[in-house]
């Protein structure tokens, strides 16, 4: 058997326990549940972006929202970054708590359509290049680090991943 499917098949079982704890069943179709609602819900965003139009950059700017605590600026925004349009698609659930998943490339299309989601895809394939082969010639901890997190949690998805891999490259920096 090979390391990928004895990897993968691990992962499967880590994601059904993790669903499992949180009150899904725990099996297979728990696991596939849980991610159903990531590409409806970013077709209904793509409809309702192409009649309005692109962003140009909003959503990447407001993305920055994540850094400011809301009991130092109670007035942030429930709605912000990739998920700015769910205001929209379903309103007051954000405020909740609840925010369906969506794909990682949709801000980049909210803001500048096809031409954004070719050029993330450009960059993340490039740097998670660099990145794997910086690890094969290195093969140090702080480069497996830097490459997990960086290959596995994109840090341009969310602000909580980009403080993740900004930590990391740090660590990696100073190693």
């Amino acid at each position: 058997v090979s390391p990928v499917t004895i990897t993968g098949g691990m992962v499967v079982v880590a994601f059904s326990i993790l669903l499992g704890e949180n009150g899904e069943d725990g099996n297979f179709q728990g696991l596939i549940r849980y991610f159903s609602d990531y590409v409806p819900v970013t077709a209904l965003a793509v409809d309702l972006i192409d009649p309005k139009g692109y962003l140009f950059g909003e959503s990447f700017l407001s993305s920055f929202w994540y850094f400011v605590p809301r009991s130092l600026f109670p007035e942030k925004p429930y709605e912000y970054g990739i998920v700015l349009l769910h205001g929209e698609l379903f309103p007051g659930s954000a405020e909740l708590g609840q925010t369906p998943g969506i794909l990682s490339w949709l801000g980049f299309y909210m803001d500048f359509g096809i031409i954004g989601v070719i050029i993330y895809g450009l960059a993340l394939g490039s740097f998670s290049r660099a990145v794997y082969l910086e690890f094969m010639r290195t093969r140090d901890l702080g480069s497996f680090l830097l490459m997990i997190s960086f290959c596995f949690v994109p840090p341009i998805a969310s602000g909580s991943s980009l403080i993740f891999f900004l930590l990391v490259f740090t660590l990696w920096l100073i190693s």
